[in-house]
């Protein structure tokens, strides 16, 4: 693995855990509601996508901003977020049954979910 390689996932990596902090009081407040944690993940990860898709393409991909790109990109990192549901559910509901928490189920997520991902955003900024 190259240095830049290393240093662009490190970035992506951090980045995932900051969605911690949409992810967890999305997961308390649903939990409190008595939502199903499947319909609070994909809440999180809806706002998630319009709050981190500036910083994804210009900060961790080192990708040129313009309107143009927004016009044709957004709807592919939200989308590309919600797919990211199917493996943050999981962890989330085995967190919920091991009580550990949402911030613990949140960051756990995060992790597991910078490692499948980091490949499939890599591909729809530069793909």
């Amino acid at each position: 693995m190259s240095i830049t390689l290393f240093r662009s996932f490190t970035i992506y990596l951090f980045r995932w855990e900051t969605t911690s902090l949409v992810l967890a009081p999305i997961l308390w407040v649903g939990n409190y509601l008595g939502w199903p944690s499947l319909l609070s993940v994909i809440i999180s990860n809806f706002i998630g996508a319009c709050l981190y898709f500036y910083p994804d393409t210009v900060w961790i991909f080192k990708r040129q901003f313009s309107w143009d790109f927004v016009r044709q990109r957004l709807w592919r990192s939200i989308l590309r977020w919600e797919t990211s549901t199917i493996v943050l559910w999981p962890v989330v509901l085995m967190g919920s049954n091991l009580c550990w928490g949402e911030v613990t189920s949140a960051v756990i997520a995060n992790a597991v979910g910078a490692l499948v991902f980091y490949w499939v955003d890599h591909y729809l900024v530069y793909g």
